[in-house]
C-alpha cells in the first residue's frame, strides 16, 4: 500500500481500482469458463443478482479499507513532521544558550536524530518504548532540564 501513498490521490486511487478491477475480471472469467456448461437460465439470473450484490459490497469494502489506510499514513506523516519541528525548536533554543553544555546537548540532539533514522526495530520481538533512541532522548531531556541559563 505504501507504493500508492507516494502518488497523488486521484492517480493512486485510479491505479488501485484498476488493479482490483483487473483481478476481479480475471477471477470472474476463470470461474465462468469452469462452470459455463453446467449453467441453466434460472442459475444465470440468480448468479447475476448475486454477482452484482457481491461486487457492490466488495467495492465498498475496498474503498473503506483504502481510505482508512490513507488516513493512517497521513497521521504518521504528520506525527513525524511535528517531532522534526520540535527537534529544530530544541536545537535553536540550545543555540541561544551559547554555553559549552548547550553545544554538547546539540551534539546529543544530532545523535538522537541519527539513532532514529538508522533504527531498525522488530516490533514483534522488542518493545519500541525501551529502545536505544528513547534512552538517548531521556538523557537529552534530563540534561536540558539541568541547564542553567547564564543571562
Amino acid at each position: 500500500m505504501d507504493f500508492f501513498f507516494e502518488w497523488p490521490l486521484i492517480s493512486s486511487l485510479g491505479a488501485f481500482l484498476l488493479g482490483a478491477l483487473l483481478l476481479s475480471l480475471c477471477i470472474y472469467l476463470f470461474a465462468h469458463r469452469a462452470i459455463k456448461s453446467k449453467l441453466a437460465k434460472p442459475h444465470e439470473r440468480t448468479g447475476r443478482v448475486l454477482f452484482r450484490t457481491t461486487a457492490s459490497l466488495l467495492a465498498l469494502l475496498l474503498s473503506l479499507t483504502y481510505a482508512n489506510q490513507r488516513v493512517n499514513y497521513h497521521k504518521i506523516q504528520d506525527s513525524l513532521e511535528s517531532e522534526a519541528s520540535q527537534l529544530v525548536d530544541i536545537w535553536l533554543d540550545l543555540q541561544l544558550y551559547g554555553t559549552r553544555e548547550a553545544l554538547d546537548l546539540q551534539e546529543k540532539v544530532k545523535h538522537y536524530i541519527r539513532s532514529i533514522l538508522h533504527e531498525e526495530v522488530d516490533y514483534k520481538e522488542k518493545n519500541p518504548l525501551f529502545g536505544p533512541p528513547i534512552a538517548i532522548f531521556i538523557q537529552l531531556y534530563n540534561s536540558i532540564n539541568e541547564l542553567e541559563p547564564g543571562t
